[in-house]
């Protein structure tokens, strides 16, 4: 069909997610039907990693959630799956001899204008004038925590004013091998490079808005960046350009890996997800291997498909991060 038509069954199938009580099953068979039905049976049992380099409207799907059949259970209790712009920026990563260092700097729930309460406890906002309205992020200082304690030291821990725009551009950043960001992101559909990072600003130089132009120079290279904010790895397609989102600025910036999310997350969701994850990481995993493991804990626990299913491996999922300690933060 057209991509008019995908565009539809991908929207569809999406809001059927989102309602979180599986009724998504028949859409999800019928997309697995329509998008990989045949090229897996050609490529035979034996593969169980896929590298999706999403064209159209394919960039906004869920893949570890489509299912073979209705009571089949989902491609992510099977696969190892990451997304790739391009075949040619997936071999340029993998290619890559920069392998990143131990530890981690933990930027988590920023010190943000006051709220009048009616902000919601999810990691995105809709436009820019909506920043004066965010809820804090309780459970992002819990999820940093864990992450720091997984990934040992030397580690770096920031939260709220001190989880800055100031301390994001420092020298501190080259040090560590991850970057997790536990935010929330300011998506702009109509001018996707305004879109940003939204941290304490730490200096009278600095905004606090962090902005897609902003990230392509931090010192990001052979390092693997956890972006634990809403819609992270999800923007607009630009005709010869791909996605536009925050997730693409990073790698721009030297990242081999990035996990990011499709779609908004609840800041409970996500800091049981990305603690998991960062466990797995932290016990020498490559960055598929402890999203599969992770999203495999979240489905034999229950949880809906929205609260696995968008957080989501881009680049080199064969990446691992270098030996570090244990650690303990307050």
């Amino acid at each position: 069909g057209s991509d008019v038509d995908l565009d539809w069954t991908v929207r569809f199938f999406l809001g059927l997610v989102h309602r979180r009580d599986g009724s998504e099953r028949n859409g999800a068979a019928a997309l697995y039907r329509l998008l990989l039905d045949d090229p897996l049976r050609r490529a035979g049992p034996q593969i169980r990693s896929l590298v999706i380099v999403p064209g159209g409207p394919l960039h906004r799907v869920p893949f570890g959630a489509l299912r073979k059949g209705v009571d089949q259970e989902p491609l992510a209790a099977s696969y190892e799956i990451s997304f790739t712009p391009s075949a040619s920026v997936w071999t340029r990563l993998r290619e890559s001899s920069a392998r990143p260092a131990g530890g981690v700097v933990s930027l988590a729930d920023p010190a943000l204008p006051a709220s009048d309460g009616h902000a919601s406890g999810q990691r995105d906002v809709g436009s820019f004038a909506d920043v004066m309205d965010l809820a804090p992020l309780p459970r992002a200082r819990h999820e940093a925590r864990a992450v720091v304690r997984a990934l040992g030291k030397p580690s770096l821990l920031a939260e709220g004013s001190e989880a800055s725009e100031h301390l994001l551009k420092s020298s501190e950043i080259a040090r560590h091998g991850v970057l997790h960001l536990a935010v929330h992101a300011v998506i702009d559909e109509a001018h996707p490079r305004r879109s940003s990072l939204v941290l304490a600003p730490g200096n009278e130089d600095e905004d606090g808005l962090v902005q897609m132009r902003e990230i392509v120079d931090l010192p990001l290279d052979g390092k693997i960046v956890i972006l634990s904010a809403c819609s992270s790895a999800s923007g607009p397609m630009v005709a010869g350009e791909g996605v536009m989102g925050l997730a693409r600025s990073f790698f721009q910036a030297g990242a081999t890996a990035v996990l990011g999310s499709l779609w908004p997350l609840r800041d409970d969701e996500a800091e049981a997800f990305t603690s998991r994850f960062a466990g797995f990481l932290g016990d020498g995993k490559t960055v598929g291997e402890a999203l599969a493991l992770t999203r495999r804990e979240s489905i034999r626990d229950g949880a809906p498909t929205s609260a696995w299913a968008g957080l989501v491996a881009l680049g080199n999922a064969d990446h691992r991060v270098g030996s570090a300690e244990p650690t303990n933060p307050d």
